[in-house]
């Protein structure tokens, strides 16, 4: 994340009643450039030094800017202003007046704190929380300092700081991840935003960053179940999933009990075939034993049939089983586009 450029930062101070560093942040613009914008926040800021205290000094300092401002050529809007503050100056009857709580001390260091991130607090070497942005005058050195906002992971800095030096430190925070307890079938597939994200059951909450996420639930022989979700930061949801069987996984099933009867069937009458030639072996009769052995035929020929039948079914109940599979998503990579994925038939 970019700083604020110190000039923005400047202004910002001043309009916040931090002359001090205001007038330190313009004065090291006009040294780094020499703006006339800059000579502009200089004379403004001791105009509004002589307004708080009505110091002789910070009100010739304020007119000398604003000649010096007025040197440069500015904008006819801008000059306009400069002359009007430049009369209402030499207007003033003024007297030196103490002003300690506002004078900058020889080489003062300064830290300036701003974040694009709302609602946030600085605390700097463990003292009170500050609302950001802020300018703090501190001692040269090195300092701690943690910003904090409640929807937000709070982060801690080492500043240093030079004698005579203004340190600007400009942080953005990150969004507190929100927590996602998932309950589904066992060995079902999540897929978070198109993107793998685990098979149940789920050792721990997922961790996802707040906002909308779509969540697809997929398991061989179910159908999909897809669920979208608002999530805010730092909270945790518990979400359950049931799938569904398809009705290819239903057609399966009935497949297995149809095969089932057809083998048992045939079983069945395997063994009335057995008897019947177990019989026509003890006749003594020619007839007869040809009426049995003729009759076991038949029951050997129909149960070949439920046996075939039974087996045939249990081949294509397997395979309506084992390629029952959900539609997977598909992420779009580079240059690619999304799509499904299905093995079903």
């Amino acid at each position: 994340m970019a700083h604020p450029p110190l000039e923005r930062l400047a202004e910002a101070a001043r309009s916040r009643g931090a002359l001090a560093f205001s007038l330190r942040a313009f004065t090291k613009v006009y040294e780094e450039d020499h703006r006339a914008s800059a000579l502009l926040g200089i004379a403004r800021c001791h105009h509004h030094r002589f307004a708080r205290t009505g110091a002789a000094e910070a009100r010739a300092l304020a007119i000398a800017h604003y000649h010096a401002f007025l040197a440069t050529g500015p904008t006819p809007r801008t000059a306009s202003d400069a002359r009007t503050a430049i009369t209402s100056l030499r207007a003033e009857d003024s007297a030196p007046l103490s002003e300690a709580d506002l004078q900058e001390p020889p080489r003062a260091s300064w830290l300036a704190i701003t974040s694009p991130t709302p609602s946030v607090q600085a605390r700097i070497d463990g003292h009170a929380p500050r609302a950001i942005p802020t300018f703090v005058r501190v001692s040269p050195g090195r300092h701690r300092v943690v910003l904090s906002s409640r929807d937000h992971l709070p982060r801690a800095l080492s500043v240093s700081v030079a004698e005579g030096a203004l340190n600007h430190v400009h942080v953005e925070l990150k969004l507190r991840p929100a927590q996602l307890e998932l309950a589904a079938p066992e060995g079902a597939h999540l897929q978070v935003d198109g993107t793998f994200a685990g098979v149940a059951p789920y050792d721990a909450a997922l961790s996802l960053a707040p906002g909308r996420h779509v969540l697809t639930v997929s398991q061989l022989g179910h159908e999909p179940q897809r669920t979208v979700v608002q999530l805010r930061p730092g909270t945790r949801h518990d979400i359950t999933i049931d799938l569904s069987p398809t009705p290819q996984r239903y057609g399966a099933i009935s497949l297995f009990a149809l095969g089932g009867a057809g083998v048992a069937t045939a079983i069945g009458l395997g063994v009335v075939a057995a008897v019947k030639d177990t019989a026509a072996g003890q006749s003594n009769e020619q007839s007869e034993r040809s009426r049995l052995e003729g009759s076991a035929s038949d029951y050997r020929l129909g149960a070949a049939l439920a046996a075939g039948g039974g087996f045939a079914a249990w081949t294509v109940g397997g395979a309506l089983f084992l390629f029952d599979d959900a539609p997977v998503a598909v992420s779009p990579g580079p240059g690619l586009v999304g799509g499904a994925i299905s093995a079903r038939f």
